[in-house]
């Protein structure tokens, strides 16, 4: 998925699955290229075991990812039913120990005790996240801008000047649906301009899976 930025301060920020076919496509981004790029990261589960994921994401992106930051989204793992480990500020430690600003990746219908892991990562990296809104939520209103504030200062407590936001409007693949998203686009920013994000992205679109499938031939060496 792709996404170009209303605001110059992100420039690009692709939706990417975390599989060894994107990690090798930021590997040889060039450098020219880096300081122009946020990407997501999405955390792809391969076992039932979501902090052993979480750690071999980690280990497998460490030496593949750019210098700049990176948003980290793990909505696709489990929380952990016992222990005090978590999977988002796992991967924020174990890539900030190879100097890689990890950031958080925050859904808004997140349950409060992940929403509080995301703040807890998100101080560890300058108090930074990102929000992403999916279209799923329906056309903005009053009623869920003031629930996803109330979330963000309860349970995140992350300030709105602190998040880059992402409108997610989901697969676009053709002309007509391009024609259909268009209008709660424009919504969408519009109602995100009254508050003061750091950034208002809209991402659509939709990467082949072959991308994600392609493996490089050092992933054994690189997965240890």
């Amino acid at each position: 998925m792709l996404a170009a930025s209303e605001v110059a301060v992100v420039p690009y920020m692709p939706i990417l699955k975390g599989r060894a076919g994107e990690l090798t496509a930021l590997d040889h981004l060039p450098e020219t290229q880096v300081g122009c790029i946020l990407p997501i990261l999405e955390v792809v589960p391969k076992t039932i075991d979501p902090i052993k994921d979480a750690y071999r994401f980690a280990e497998r992106a460490r030496d593949r990812l750019p210098a700049g930051p990176v948003g980290i989204d793990v909505r696709y793992l489990a929380d952990p039913e016992t222990g005090w480990r978590r999977p988002i500020r796992d991967i924020v430690d174990d890539l900030g120990c190879f100097d890689i600003r990890a950031l958080p990746v925050v859904h808004p219908t997140d349950p409060p005790e992940r929403l509080r892991d995301h703040g807890d990562a998100a101080r560890d990296n300058g108090g930074r996240a990102i929000v992403r809104l999916g279209a799923d939520r329906g056309r903005p209103d009053d009623d869920l801008t003031d629930d996803l504030l109330v979330r963000l200062d309860q349970h995140v407590r992350v300030a709105v000047e602190q998040c880059d936001l992402v409108l997610d409007m989901s697969s676009v693949l053709s002309d007509g649906q391009v024609t259909a998203a268009e209008p709660l686009a424009r919504k969408c920013v519009s109602w995100a301009r009254r508050q003061p994000w750091g950034s208002i992205t809209v991402a659509a679109g939709s990467m082949p899976d072959a991308v994600g499938d392609r493996e490089s031939p050092t992933d054994d060496r690189v997965a240890g």
